[in-house]
């Protein structure tokens, strides 16, 4: 490959950089799109957590604690003799991305978040979130008398569980079998949502004053929308909103609303926007994953189609409680990412810091219900949330209660899966694709291969690079591995063409692209 005429710059190189990829401004060094990246990896597994876990019933979530590195993972188990309990499962994180990450369950068995029992009933709509004012991991739950139940649970450095810090009935009544919450972590203040018959509630609780958590009193979040239990909500942390997903099956689609929060201790309240649908009639055969990108500034949506078992994803943008919503895109038949990625069943997903995207682990609903993890991210060019590559395959078992936990500070995660058909519990520590987080502006393309810290040659606009395979007359832009390519790679700066094909050869590079990669 060559160059000649127009701008080039030299800078030193932030990792290694290689000939012809696509270069981008780092902190005044040159960084090759994506070089840095770690892709989506699995290891370290550890399995045979004695546990014979259900998933049925929305029965399993979970949350990270990030004051000791921990994840906890909450699901309901059957016992012996057809008589269930609501377990956790602690899973510990060591290491970092860079050095030695490594997972491993703090025990080798389950423990109690609610011991009690009754033949063949299930626990039901178990939802997760951390506390951060009191440092406890926080589960809301259908209980057995299918009352919404809410317990605190505390750090304790001498056992390998969380012991039970508090108990409290949030509603009386007979409540669906989903529950949904989030934390504002600014306020101190939790929002939880359930269903009574067709109607959607939510309430807010206060955990500035300590344990037990202040309720305030429950509202409707909307009413006689019948949303099959199939709704999950997330913190939308830059306009300090909980945004709601929920399937409307009185109307038909899918719905979302926002609501910010105000008052405190039991004044504790919501202020809602206005109801949105999205784009389409697509509807969540199960319930939604749910993740709020920091970076796109989207809360994404994640789930199966009724019909196929199809990925379908979409997104909303937030201003204050008013939402935009995009369409919910059904991806049957596309085969871009094999099978791994056209089809999804129960899912979780989380973000982070570092992500730029969301990351995504579910059962496999199309060859088989095996257990897979996956980055999505929001793509502007084709306006939708899709895969940043094909997911990954972390056990060939029959699998159920597919959960992830993050460690933005860590750069590495926890997937945590109930083993079905070996009734126990495995868990891998995973990597995420974080190939958008290399530079803000696209400089050019590298002249030539060199290591971290070395000078490389970027040529710039006005440049001609000769290289072979293009289209003349196409636009190029770069792609997520740095090449470049006719399909733009990500939103922002790398959904902007930044040269063009003059012949079959040779690619004018016409201008450097600014802004956010993300």
């Amino acid at each position: 490959m060559a160059a000649s005429g127009g701008q080039e710059v030299t800078l030193t190189a932030d990792g290694a950089v290689a000939a012809g990829k696509v270069v981008a401004w780092k902190a005044g060094k040159a960084a090759q799109i994506a070089t840095t990246t770690a892709t989506q990896s699995n290891g370290g597994a550890n399995t045979g957590v004695s546990a014979d876990a259900d998933a049925g019933d929305n029965g399993f979530d979970m949350s990270y604690d990030p004051d000791n590195t921990r994840g906890f993972y909450a699901m309901n188990r059957l016992q012996s003799g057809g008589y269930y309990q609501l377990h956790q499962n602690v899973v510990a994180l060591t290491g970092t991305a860079a050095a030695s990450p490594a997972v491993a369950p703090t025990s080798s068995t389950l423990a109690d978040i609610d011991g009690n029992q009754s033949w063949g009933v299930l626990y039901a709509g178990v939802s997760c979130s951390y506390d951060t004012a009191n440092d406890q991991p926080i589960v809301a739950y259908r209980n057995l008398s299918s009352q919404l139940e809410f317990r605190g649970l505390y750090y304790n450095a001498a056992t390998t569980y969380y012991p039970l810090s508090y108990s409290t009935v949030v509603y009386s009544g007979a409540i669906g079998t989903c529950t949904a919450m989030c934390w504002n972590p600014t306020t101190s203040q939790v929002v939880l949502v359930f269903t009574i018959s067709n109607d959607m509630y939510i309430i807010v609780g206060d955990a500035s004053g300590g344990v037990p958590i202040t309720w305030g009193s429950s509202v409707q979040a909307d009413a006689g929308v019948n949303v099959n239990d199939r709704f999950n909500i997330v913190w939308d942390s830059d306009e300090e909103v909980a945004v709601l997903i929920y399937k409307d099956n009185t109307s038909g689609g899918t719905k979302a609303r926002a609501f910010s929060l105000t008052g405190s201790g039991a004044s504790s309240a919501v202020v809602a926007g206005s109801a949105v649908y999205f784009g389409g009639t697509e509807q969540p055969d199960k319930k939604p994953a749910v993740a709020y990108d920091p970076q796109a500034k989207k809360t994404y949506v994640i789930c199966n189609a009724a019909s196929g078992n199809y990925y379908l994803s979409g997104y909303v943008t937030a201003s204050g409680t008013t939402l935009t919503a995009s369409t919910i895109k059904n991806f049957s038949g596309d085969v871009s990412m094999g099978t791994n990625g056209q089809y999804l069943g129960p899912a979780r997903a989380v973000s982070g810091t570092d992500i730029y995207g969301a990351i995504v682990t579910y059962s496999n609903y199309g060859s088989g219900p095996y257990m897979y993890m996956g980055t999505v991210e929001y793509r502007a060019a084709t306006d939708d949330v899709f895969w940043k590559e094909q997911p990954h395959l972390f056990a060939s078992t029959t699998t159920y209660g597919a959960m992830v936990t993050y460690d933005s500070t860590k750069g590495f995660g926890c997937t945590y899966w109930i083993d079905y058909s070996g009734a126990s519990t495995t868990c891998c520590y995973y990597i995420p694709n974080k190939s958008s987080e290399t530079g803000t502006n696209i400089l050019g393309i590298a002249q030539s291969t060199v290591a971290d810290g070395q000078s490389v040659t970027i040529s710039m606009a006005g440049k001609t690079y000769t290289t072979s395979g293009l289209t003349a007359g196409e636009l190029y832009y770069a792609a997520g591995n740095g090449d470049v390519s006719t399909t733009a790679g990500r939103s922002g700066t790398m959904g902007s063409p930044f040269a063009i094909a003059k012949s079959t050869t040779e690619l004018l590079i016409m201008r450097q692209v600014f802004g956010d990669t993300v």
